[in-house]
């Protein structure tokens, strides 16, 4: 058997690790795992199944480096790994205010949470439409000014996985 590592068998499924190979007719399926698919005898594909969907998730950020009067641009998921919707951000600073912060997909701000004012007081905005990320979008936060000395901005989005 190619696969040194152990095999364990459930339910009739043989259970082994992404990539790892096991004898091409060991119980009679399974040749290879590879991520969410196993690849049948000849070669075939078939999704095993959909990890996660509908999951809830947070992206929680804090980036303390904010100048005084200077706008802001922080990334918070460079490359989705995953489709998921945004269902709303939670968002504070440490002093003062934060104005026009907005959640952007590729560059598109997401419906509600496209001009919101950053405050001491920690808020929840929920997001309304355009809250979809892809696989492999990009999810920026961007803010137009800063009023007084806030030097720190936390928060996080609140997300859902799609299937």
């Amino acid at each position: 058997m190619a696969n040194s590592k152990p095999i364990d068998i459930q339910h009739n499924h043989v259970i082994v690790s992404a990539g790892e190979t096991v004898a091409a007719g060991y119980v009679g399926l399974l040749a290879k795992v590879d991520g969410l698919y196993e690849i049948l005898p000849g070669g075939v594909e078939r999704k095993l199944y959909n990890s996660n969907a509908g999951m809830l998730d947070d992206i929680s950020f804090e980036f303390r480096d904010i100048g005084d009067g200077t706008a802001i641009l922080y990334v918070l998921d460079i490359k989705a790994s995953f489709a998921y919707t945004i269902l709303s951000a939670v968002l504070a600073c440490d002093a003062d205010t934060i104005t026009g912060a907005a959640i952007k997909i590729n560059g598109t701000a997401v419906t509600s949470l496209s001009s919101v004012t950053v405050t001491t007081t920690t808020t929840e905005t929920a997001a309304t439409a355009l809250n979809v990320v892809a696989l492999d979008d990009k999810v920026t936060i961007t803010g137009t000014g800063l009023t007084g000395s806030a030097a720190a901005l936390f928060g996080k989005l609140k997300i859902q996985r799609n299937g």
